[in-house]
């Protein structure tokens, strides 16, 4: 297994995204930022002890599992503070899932811990959900927290509707917020 090889892929500016990609045992791949202070961490299922190992060794202490089929196996790690939002593979996350998530990933800041969110392969539904993460936190628009996304996760957001669930979510701050970039 390999896990202390990195690949730096993200921008010096990048503060936030920590991305993993998780495959199988014998090709376990770990994509991450050069300078990232590691708040939040996307990943493919986390499928074996050892993942989740890794996962508290690098601070990331909640766990939100965005793929029903793909449950991890936390029930052996009481230090992870796992969540479930379950969203349909190919499907959006929908507002109120959304905001599920953001408050998870508030609690955790507020705790000095990071976040790690994944589907089944950590592109799609992982990746509306960490491009909500950039629009919330960073003040990204949404064209520009999913283009972040992509680069450092190719493939990541898949659908049309997965864009306009963050679309959505962007006015749905801009609404509660009254401003818009």
């Amino acid at each position: 297994m390999i896990i202390n090889q990195f690949i730096y892929i993200a921008p010096h500016f990048w503060q936030q995204i920590v991305c993993f990609a998780f495959t199988q045992q014998t090709n376990f791949e770990h994509v991450v930022c050069k300078y990232c202070l590691r708040k939040l961490a996307a990943f493919g299922r986390p499928s074996s002890p050892e993942n989740l190992r890794f996962l508290l060794e690098n601070n990331i202490n909640y766990l939100v599992t965005l793929s029903p089929e793909c449950t991890p196996p936390v029930f052996t790690f009481p230090d992870i503070h796992w969540h479930e939002i379950k969203v349909r593979e190919f499907h959006p996350p929908r507002n109120d899932q959304i905001q599920k998530f953001i408050g998870i990933c508030e609690k955790a800041l507020n705790d000095g811990k990071a976040v790690g969110v994944h589907c089944r392969m950590g592109r799609g539904r992982t990746g509306v959900m960490a491009a909500c993460y950039l629009v919330k936190f960073k003040d990204m628009t949404p064209q520009s927290a999913m283009g972040e996304i992509r680069k450092m996760r190719p493939g990541s957001i898949e659908t049309y509707s997965q864009e306009e669930a963050v679309m959505d979510y962007y006015w749905s701050i801009c609404k509660e917020n009254q401003r818009c970039s």
